[in-house]
């Protein structure tokens, strides 16, 4: 490059970084000149800013506490859910006992002779002997989480009908207060009609027997199965002393010995041995194959409980923030 052509380059670069300062200060003293000072927010846009506000909170507290039980619930499974294993694996065992499976079997004719179901009753009580325990107790520490979190919603909901009461201008001078005890349906609604929203439906009383869910559950997926299983294991010697054996008419519980008894006639002990040991093998297999869809199918139906919950909550704090917005005029 030339030192004429070289002098010409830097001349034209200079022009250039000249030029964009130019514009640069041009353009940032115009934008000085024409800002404008913000125009001060009228009463009922502050109003809708502080209402926003308020059901914001409400909000962040409901997402908060849905985790929170959330949370919980997954605690009390991992800490509770090993127990209602090893108890289930108890009642595979106790079930498949011998005696046990000798009054299976004397169940299964009695059912085939009277066109009754026996045998499902008694597998039910066998099963429930080990399970209701920890079960109970599963279901009682649910319920408790589940009471944390509704009353932790009603809180909040009352919360934000209190925020925005305060803010109405005729209760400025006002004494309103937040009322404590919200454990029923009456006491939200008076606190709601005390803060001013006395139109507002409440309907948040979503029940859950949480020992109804699990006992139902336990007898649709464990029960029932492995009464199906013993009917289909020992239908062969049921079947033989159904032909066979002239059952007594039971007014009461049988003695295991006539039971023994009566199916011997037909069946040696090593002959219902045999079969026991199947049956205990595929009793506990099942038992450990459907703990995990229990389980999984508690956690569904105690969560899907919880979340109609909040969703009535969070119409319940739509109608509150509907009516405020109506009182304000906004």
């Amino acid at each position: 490059m030339t030192r004429s052509s070289k002098g010409l380059l830097i001349t034209v670069v200079a022009i250039a970084v000249v030029a964009i300062a130019v514009v640069a200060i041009a353009t940032s003293t115009t934008g000085i000149n024409n800002t404008e000072d913000p125009k001060p927010s009228s009463g009922k846009e502050e109003l809708a800013r502080r209402i926003q506000i308020s059901v914001d909170v409400a909000g962040s507290k409901n997402k908060q506490a849905v985790l929170f039980c959330d949370t919980e619930i997954n605690t009390i499974l991992a800490l509770q859910f090993p127990e209602v294993e090893r108890q289930g694996q108890k009642a595979a065992e106790d079930i498949a006992a011998y005696g046990s499976c000798c009054k299976i079997i004397y169940s299964l004719v009695r059912d085939k002779i009277d066109k009754k179901n026996t045998t499902d009753l008694y597998v039910d009580e066998q099963m429930q002997a080990n399970l209701s325990p920890p079960l109970r107790q599963l279901s009682g520490d649910l319920e408790t989480t589940i009471g944390r979190f509704d009353l932790l919603l009603r809180e909040s909901t009352v919360g934000l009908a209190y925020d925005l009461a305060a803010m109405n201008p005729r209760n400025s001078a006002g004494n309103i207060s937040l009322p404590v005890d919200l454990k029923s349906n009456n006491y939200i609604r008076e606190a709601l009609k005390n803060l001013g929203f006395g139109v507002v439906t409440v309907g948040i009383f979503i029940p859950l027997d949480v020992w109804e869910v699990l006992s139902t559950k336990i007898a649709r997926t464990l029960i029932s199965k492995i009464a199906a299983k013993a009917a289909q294991m020992f239908a062969r010697p049921a079947a033989e002393a159904a032909a066979v054996v002239a059952l007594p008419p039971i007014d009461g519980p049988l003695p295991i010995g006539d039971i023994i008894a009566l199916i011997g006639t037909l069946w040696t002990a090593y002959d219902v041995y045999t079969i026991q040991k199947q049956f205990e093998r595929e009793m506990k297999e099942s038992m450990n194959n459907m703990v995990a869809d229990v389980r999984r199918d508690i956690y569904k139906q105690v969560m899907d409980h919880v979340h109609a919950i909040l969703k009535e909550h969070q119409r319940l704090q739509d109608e509150i923030r509907h009516q405020s917005q109506l009182d304000f005029g906004i």
